[in-house]
């Protein structure tokens, strides 16, 4: 593409686009890619703390459990034992002096509508603990007598001597245990109590907890074990995840963060290790629910950046056509005058009736013409002062041929009117030259001033369309700013209210907490009849505790976020201070780089109108030129004919006929430079 055939109107569409799309999209990418990046930075921090909190509350259930069981073997022992001492006679299992226990179930009957769970109790023999009576049920539905403990356990109890509290296989089903040894009284382990709680209780109460956290739209918390069974989920329980990645990565590094492709859509989760159960708790997210602020952000750019591209296409075409229109008219006249000027007539003037910043050009022009109206009419002048010599040659001919006598006088006369005349063509053959030197030095000299003028013109034009872009974007910033401000003052506001609700709850937990305390108290003096109520105010005072715990956890956020917001409201108020400093200072460059434009445009055109004005009057003056060395050559001729005619007065019948040609050729001359100038018409 040639960039000098396109129109001004075009470039100045042109340059106002790019000094519009390009700054603004570049502020976009950068404020896009920012705001992600803090928002995927926080997203990843909530995720920890979730997780954190998560297992925070699971290892409080599993505790709980673990005092539960405490208190489940102690009523255990005290029924059993309350029968008396155990031992081995005839092979089978006494306590006291005759209460056998293989085959009844009525003692771990009784225990287990008191505790709930399995009960079971084991008689050591032969290397093994095998159940002799138990309110467990075997694949069949009976009560499984007969079936062996594993070995572990075994070892640990029996071998061990010791009690065995954690997590144990209960025919096929895992159980939250425990394996209290039953000795005689020499102390040799003869048996095994045990009381187990299903593990799922456990695991469906945390699944239930875990259900009411949703983090965004769809986030949700689960957990799955070292081999990728999943334990918890939503919808996929019991699924293996290993043939995935990401599974892989979690089991491999047990903690950490990682972002996934599921389902189409990028995902990130954040997980860590429970040994205790040999979990991996996580807590995952899909990315783009928490980035419609983003979007938002983003949306806005484009939707900016296309009202200003629309808005600097308006004003650029306005301005542009205001400009063209202009010069449009400039050059409909130089061609009018040039298409006159080829055709003879130099007497039309350009219309001077012009925008104030073209004026010059039409005023220079018309300079020119007049100049060169001048320089014919002298031209004239002197055609008619040659053609006016001729006739006297005539004449003084004729009277030659009829008075001899007189023709030495007359030749002499004709001598010295030719001599005068050939002196008189050199001088203005002189003139006339010296005259194409000056001009064709001042065509060139504007020409050369015209292009550096151009440049000078088309560089401050472009320094002066970009500050007006920046200009806008600052204002446009300005905006953006002081609205982020007010937003942040408000969440500032807003957490203020929450740590109020924060300290009411906290508060509340502080007199349940002491209440269940009091409870608890009053149930243990109430002996057997108060049990059942001292459960219940250990629940409520854990209850209490979790909740103590969460609202401390959510009061130190709170101060985290004021903290952030407060941060947040200084940095802003320093950047708009500084954008509105910026604003004054570029609105003085702009207003002085415009009238720098104004001052190079009307510069520019008028050293081109003068260049071309100068050229036209170079090839005029050229051609004046040349029929005045005409002139001068046939007036020497002349000289010389007359010469002869005064040395040779023989030849005078044949001189008088040179001198007649000769005159006769002069009026030719002055005739033919007659009809050259009179081709220009001047007024």
């Amino acid at each position: 593409m040639n960039f000098k055939k396109i129109t001004i109107n075009k470039k100045i569409i042109a340059f106002a686009l790019i000094l519009t799309i390009l700054p603004m999209t570049a502020v976009g990418i950068f404020a896009y890619g920012q705001t992600a990046t803090a928002i995927r930075e926080q997203l990843h921090e909530r995720l920890d703390e979730q997780v954190s909190m998560e297992e925070q509350y699971i290892d409080a259930v599993f505790s709980v459990a673990q005092e539960s069981m405490l208190a489940d073997i102690n009523i255990a022992q005290q029924d059993f034992y309350s029968h008396g001492e155990a031992s081995i006679s005839n092979g089978n299992l006494i306590i006291g002096t005759d209460y056998v226990v293989n085959g009844d179930t009525a003692l771990v009957d009784k225990i287990q509508n008191q505790v709930g769970g399995i009960v079971t109790i084991f008689q050591v023999k032969d290397g093994s603990a095998t159940r002799i009576s138990t309110t467990a049920l075997d694949s069949n539905g009976n009560r499984a007598i007969g079936t062996t403990l594993g070995s572990d356990i075994y070892s640990t109890v029996v071998s061990g001597g010791k009690a065995y509290s954690g997590r144990a296989n209960v025919l096929g089903q895992y159980y939250l245990s425990y394996y209290d040894p039953i000795k005689d009284p020499s102390g040799k382990v003869i048996g095994i109590l045990s009381v187990a709680i299903p593990e799922e209780i456990y695991r469906l109460k945390i699944k239930e907890q875990m259900s009411t956290i949703v983090f965004g739209q769809t986030g949700y918390m689960y957990v799955m074990d070292s081999k990728g069974n999943v334990i918890i989920h939503p919808s996929i329980e019991g699924d293996n995840l290993l043939q995935n990645d990401f599974a892989k990565t979690m089991v491999a590094n047990k903690k950490g963060r990682l972002n996934y492709m599921w389902q189409g859509r990028e995902k990130t989760v954040s997980y860590t290790y429970y040994p205790a159960k040999d979990w991996i708790i996580a807590s995952g997210t899909y990315i783009d629910e928490f980035e419609a602020p983003v979007r938002t952000i983003r949306n806005g750019l484009i939707a900016a950046i296309i009202v200003f591209a629309i808005l600097g296409s308006a004003a650029a075409f306005l301005m542009g056509r205001s400009i063209s229109k202009g010069i449009q008219r400039i050059v409909s006249d130089f061609k009018q005058i040039s298409d006159d000027a080829l055709g003879g007539k130099i007497n039309r003037r350009a219309e001077p009736d012009v925008d104030i910043d073209f004026v010059a050009i039409p005023a220079g022009l018309n300079e020119i013409l007049n100049s060169l109206t001048s320089v014919i009419s002298v031209v004239r002048n002197s055609a008619d002062s040659v053609a006016s010599t001729a006739e006297e040659m005539s004449a003084s001919i004729e009277e030659m041929t009829a008075a001899s006598s007189e023709i030495s006088d007359t030749v002499g006369e004709i001598a010295r009117g030719s001599q005068e005349q050939s002196s008189r063509a050199d001088d203005v053959a002189k003139t006339m030259n010296d005259m194409t030197i000056s001009v064709q030095d001042i065509a060139n000299s504007a020409q050369n001033a015209a292009e550096a003028a151009n440049a000078a013109r088309d560089f401050i034009f472009n320094v002066g369309m970009q500050s007006k872009e920046m200009l806008t974007q600052m204002d446009a910033i300005k905006g953006a700013t002081n609205t982020s401000s007010s937003v942040i003052k408000e969440l500032e506001s807003k957490s203020n209210q929450i740590g109020e609700i924060v300290d009411i709850i906290t508060n509340i937990a502080d007199q349940t907490n002491l209440l269940a305390l009091n409870a608890a108290i009053e149930a243990a003096r109430a002996g057997e009849h108060g049990r059942g109520f001292a459960v219940v105010a250990d629940e409520v005072r854990k209850l209490a505790e979790n909740s103590g715990t969460a609202a401390a956890q959510i009061a130190e956020l709170l101060t985290e976020i004021k903290n952030g917001t407060h941060e947040a409201v200084s940095s802003m108020d320093a950047g708009s201070k500084t954008v509105e400093d910026g604003v004054v200072a570029l609105s003085g460059t702009v207003e002085a780089v415009q009238k720098i434009v104004e001052e190079s445009n009307r510069i520019a055109v008028m050293a081109e109108s003068i260049a071309a004005a100068a050229e036209e009057q170079s090839a005029s003056i050229e051609e004046v030129t040349a029929t005045v060395d005409e002139v001068a050559s046939i007036s020497q001729e002349a000289a010389a004919g007359t010469q002869q005619t005064s040395a040779a007065m023989e030849q005078q019948n044949a001189t008088v006929q040179e001198i007649s040609r000769s005159s006769q050729l002069l009026a030719q001359m002055a005739t033919d430079m007659q009809e050259i100038v009179g081709k220009y018409v001047t007024e």
